[in-house]
């Protein structure tokens, strides 16, 4: 069943509507991430690692690892990203912003275990929040022809 939004919902005028369950591509250079793309040895290996484990080798620059880790979270993310920001476009945005900071924040990361730690499904959902949160607030903006000319007011 399709979410739909009309023209003037809280997505705002000129936002695309959204449908549930609908795949979408949201990681650039996706057919890099893809588990077919890896090779047959690498994909049951990740299948079998925790998060925290990928965490942890993300952490000292594994791209297979953050393949997985990619794979294993990117469809969850998108859903839950365009049910907040109720747009699939910036749904996908933030879900690419948010495995960047994955990746640059994963040296840093503290696993649950350690002090003041956390899973890692909490960590990457509350940056998942945050930022579809700020993308929503963002005002829209309307196409340059809409707004008109701007009067000027120096003499000709």
């Amino acid at each position: 069943m399709g979410v739909g939004y009309s023209r003037h919902s809280p997505a705002g005028p000129g936002r695309r509507r959204i449908s549930a369950g609908r795949p979408c591509n949201l990681v650039s250079g996706a057919s890099r991430l893809h588990p077919k793309a890896m090779d047959a040895k690498s994909r049951p290996d990740m299948e079998e690692r925790s998060d925290e484990d990928l965490m942890a080798a993300i952490g000292r620059g594994d791209q297979r690892a953050f393949a997985g880790l990619v794979e294993r979270h990117t469809r969850r993310a998108a859903a839950l990203a365009a049910r907040i920001t109720l747009n699939r476009s910036d749904a996908e945005e933030v879900v690419q912003e948010a495995f960047m900071r994955v990746w640059v924040k994963a040296p840093s990361w503290r696993p649950q275990d350690l002090a003041g730690g956390a899973q890692f499904g909490t960590w990457f959902h509350r940056i998942l929040v945050n930022l579809s949160i700020d993308r929503r607030r963002k005002p829209v903006n309307e196409d340059n022809e809409k707004a008109g000319e701007i009067a000027d007011d120096a003499p000709s």
